[in-house]
């Protein structure tokens, strides 16, 4: 989830908690989905591997590349083509792009409701 305030164009992509009830997250500023397109989106706003390390949200330009994103739910690892993984930083409380590597729990992601 995101950390409240985050969805703002450009703004990083923050580790923050997702729900604090079961099943129904109150705030949609902490709602993210993976959509059909592949792209990894909060609310009106896809996040974007193009800027470092950090993933950061801008608009949607639906050309794939850095908004392209592809959920294996095997390894629970969200990847992209160029072999990088969303990855949570805890000492950054901000989620990366990193070397996809089987077995990080920092890379270990799953969707509560999923329609692919």
């Amino acid at each position: 989830g995101t950390r409240g305030g985050d969805l703002v164009h450009g703004n990083d992509l923050h580790l923050g908690i997702c729900s604090a009830g079961v099943g129904v997250n109150i705030n949609p500023n902490r709602f993210m989905m993976l959509t059909k397109a592949n792209q990894l989106m909060g609310l009106n706003l896809c996040t974007d591997s193009g800027a470092a390390e950090n993933l950061r949200f801008y608009d949607c330009h639906y050309q794939g590349g850095n908004q392209a994103f592809v959920y294996d739910p095997v390894t629970r690892q969200i990847k992209q083509s160029d072999g990088k993984c969303v990855t949570g930083d805890a000492k950054l409380m901000k989620v990366t792009m990193a070397v996809c590597s089987e077995g990080n729990k920092a890379q270990l992601w799953s969707f509560e409701y999923t329609y692919f």
